[in-house]
């Protein structure tokens, strides 16, 4: 017999929110809840690659299904052929194929909306410890990778922030701004990481988004890849639905909450989006597929979806209270200020994408698209630099202007232009446009880095945090404040460094991250230091089911889950179920979830006596350390007649014969 394994990757395609310029007015973007019909299916093709071809088995792992969360709740699922839910998978069988065509699909109802998990309250930054099954979120992958540049970046960004939120939304809101989408770029046919992604500024939108995932890992922010389905009405593609990639972001005592970089969308996401599946990495597998057989080959094609639309709601959530005003009247040839006044009249943090409309005879200096971030209750405000352009002496114009959060207008104003109005320059209203933070004037040639020697240790053991400021430039940096857990000063000479060293707390098991500044008159630097403190991984086999005895032509399961009983997370685990006559083996990367497992033990696999079975279960932690934990139990025969007692001693003769022969 011969195992072959095929993993499937879908490659996401990616769609950005439309402006209200371009939507129809019954446009799916205007809807809080929607009610949806959702079908994914395929075909598996058995190709015989000789007269003798003989198949045991095949299967197909679905691991793209709906998942209940906050703001998506699965009316109904059912499978075709019916599959057994093992673990994270829809796992679809076929034993002894009859035919070459083995098709299967999914059918559910899924309700969505554009809820927001809220935030009601500032949560610290950096985040002081990370629970062990959050904190693999917080560590680079091989799509979410990460370099010296996205580093800077990620630190510049987050340079004398102390709001979680606003960290996260900042980060959000450049990649959005600054990572064009470019569905015809190379990245379209092969995922690129997000080094590269940063590196050529363009991508799709499972890149984008790793690239906001990986900006956050580096400040020890846990956040995961959500694969599913959005909505799209832009003529480039040529289906409404299709596969997309978003993320979502770890705040402590809220959960994990929506960010969509690609639709500009903070915190939240609209009612078109489906989830499928989280995971640690972009570009995981939609379908698993595996099979055993003898001289045959397997084909695949990318999964089938199709998403029906069955009801549509619109809830009308009053969040925002805005008002527009132009800074005067002006001539016809002038420039003026658009201030939209924005106030959040909600208890929690919220975020929009503002949108302002196109008018004849105004020209926009600069997005008509903003992104904003308001705490609960707060009032920010938004400002537009326009330019009356194409008018006519001996005319006067009202120019009428409106303000969108997606499809919903939500504020307009007007202003006249003609001849004796006063004209402004632009240069008056320079000071209230400038994007561009402000920095120290010697931070670039000065770097501060940090790290935890080791990276890892157990609950009390030493760890010591060790920062170096180096100097590049020509410039004798005195009294620096250096500060970690306490604050300490030094000096650095051109072309120096200075270093500080200190002990790590590492009195309580998680991911830890420290936020360490280094300041004076002309230098202001920060760095993320990031450490874990484990406790030794252990696990459990729970919930154990098994058949007691089995007749010769009998079967029955054995079922059990396996979970931590740690707060560390075991990696590498092997979980194996041995008899004499019979050996399953499955691999997981880690124990983060608890695992379910299902074997299907044949009567006539048994022996007239002995039969125990053994479950074993090994594993290590980060540092190395190995674990194991095992349960035994007996399945004895029963009723089998003389003929089956003998088939039994032929059948154990064979595998006798069959293991001397090597």
């Amino acid at each position: 017999m011969m195992r072959r394994l095929i993993l499937l990757l879908l490659p996401l395609l990616c769609c950005f929110l439309i402006t209200p310029a371009l939507a129809a007015p019954e446009d799916l973007y205007g809807y809080d809840q929607l009610t949806l019909g959702l079908t994914l299916k395929n075909t598996v093709t058995i190709v015989p690659q000789t007269s003798q071809t003989n198949v045991d088995y095949v299967t197909a792992g679905l691991a793209w299904w709906p998942r209940e969360t906050y703001r998506q709740h699965v009316a109904e699922i059912g499978t075709i052929p019916k599959a057994e839910q093992t673990g994270d998978v829809y796992l679809f069988s076929w034993q002894h194929p009859k035919t070459t065509a083995l098709n299967y699909e999914l059918r559910a109802n899924v309700m969505t909306s554009d809820e927001a998990l809220p935030v009601h309250e500032k949560i610290p930054f950096p985040i002081p410890n990370v629970p062990s099954d959050v904190a693999q979120y917080t560590e680079h992958s091989k799509l979410i990778d990460t370099d010296a540049d996205i580093r800077r970046e990620a630190l510049k960004l987050a340079d004398g922030k102390d709001d979680l939120f606003e960290v996260v939304y900042t980060v959000a809101d450049w990649v959005t701004m600054n990572i064009a989408y470019n569905l015809t770029s190379v990245t379209a046919d092969a995922t690129k990481p997000a080094t590269w992604v940063y590196a050529n500024r363009q991508g799709v939108c499972d890149e984008l988004t790793a690239l906001f995932i990986s900006m956050l890992r580096e400040l020890g922010i846990p956040a995961r890849f959500v694969s599913g389905l959005s909505y799209t009405n832009l003529p480039e593609f040529a289906e409404p639905w299709g596969g997309h990639g978003w993320a979502e972001v770890w705040f402590p005592d809220v959960g994990w909450v929506p960010f969509d970089p690609t639709y500009g969308t903070y915190g939240y996401v609209d009612a078109t989006h489906i989830k499928l599946l989280d995971s640690v990495d972009a570009g995981s597998p939609s379908v698993d597929y595996t099979m055993s057989a003898f001289s045959a080959s397997m084909m695949t094609r990318s999964l089938e979806t199709d998403v029906q639309v069955l009801g549509k709601k619109k809830v009308r959530r009053k969040r925002f209270a805005v008002t527009l005003k132009p800074f005067d009247d002006t001539a016809l040839d002038s420039y003026n200020l658009l201030t939209a006044q924005v106030t959040n009249l909600q208890d929690e943090y919220a975020s929009a994408r503002f949108t302002l409309s196109k008018t004849e005879g105004l020209e926009l200096i600069g997005d008509p698209d903003q992104n904003v971030l308001l705490k609960p209750r707060e009032t920010k405000e938004l400002r537009y630099l326009v330019r009356t352009t194409g008018l006519h002496f001996g005319f006067w114009y009202e120019l009428p202007v409106k303000l969108y959060i997606g499809l919903h207008e939500v504020a307009n104003t007007s202003f006249v232009a003609r001849e004796g109005n006063p004209s402004y320059d632009k240069q008056l209203f320079d000071t209230y446009v400038a994007t561009t933070a402000t920095e120290q004037p010697y931070d670039a040639q000065a770097d501060l880095s940090c790290t935890a020697q080791p990276e890892a240790a157990y609950v009390n053991g030493t760890l010591e945090g060790v920062c170096t400021l180096e100097n590049d430039g020509g410039l004798r940096l005195g009294s620096v404040k250096i500060c970690a857990q306490e604050c300490v000063y030094r000096d650095v000479l051109p072309g120096g460094s200075a270093t500080y060293a200190f002990p790590l707390d590492c009195s309580s098991p998680g991911a830890k991250t420290l936020l360490v500044t280094a300041k004076n008159g002309v230098v202001s630097k920060q760095a993320i230091l990031k450490y874990r403190c484990l406790d030794h991984a252990a696990a459990a086999i729970v919930d154990l089911e098994h058949p007691e005895m089995l007749g010769f032509n009998e079967s029955g399961p054995i079922a059990f889950a396996v979970r931590k009983t740690s707060e560390a997370v075991p990696i590498n685990v092997t979980v194996a179920i041995a008899h004499d006559n019979f050996f399953q083996k499955w691999t997981s990367d880690d124990l983060a979830q608890p695992q379910r497992f299902t074997y299907t033990i044949m009567g006539q696999n048994l022996d007239l006596s002995g039969n125990d079975v053994n479950i074993t279960v090994t594993y290590s932690d980060q540092l190395g350390t190995p674990g194991e934990t095992s349960e035994t139990f007996t399945v004895e025969p029963r009723g089998f007649t003389f003929l089956q007692k003998l088939q039994v001693d032929l059948l154990n003769l064979q595998r006798w014969i069959d293991a001397k022969l090597g």
